[in-house]
């Protein structure tokens, strides 16, 4: 289930979501705003296990700054990993998405590792 339906189906069944840090719940400060006030609406608010977030002025502030590093670090992520897939296929090294589940082995064609030099 994505948090989207989670959020809709919400409609008064409880009174809290915990999530183990803020950034769990979303890394994207638009998206975060649009499913807590739907949550809100219903009555139900977002609890962090990890980070003491108090109800009053400091708590939004605290709040607000949380989502923000979260999505920057989301953002500089993402613009890490294309930097090096960038580097990587200049140099024509293999970018392997997953090992295989069986063997924990990078996927082979008769037995070869197949890699496309661009």
């Amino acid at each position: 289930m994505e948090i989207k339906d989670f959020v809709d189906s919400a409609k008064r069944q409880f009174n809290a979501i915990l999530v183990y840090q803020l950034d769990r719940f979303s890394r994207n400060r638009y998206d975060s705003a649009i499913y807590k006030a739907k949550l809100r609406k219903y009555g139900v608010r977002v609890l962090s296990a990890k980070e003491n977030i108090s109800d009053d002025a400091s708590g939004v502030l605290m709040e607000s700054v949380l989502e923000g590093m979260a999505e920057y670090y989301s953002v500089e992520l993402a613009q890490k990993i294309r930097r090096g897939m960038q580097i990587n296929a200049e140099k024509c090294l293999a970018m392997v998405e997953r090992l295989d589940p069986n063997t924990n082995l990078f996927p082979l064609r008769n037995g070869l590792l197949v890699v496309a030099c661009l």
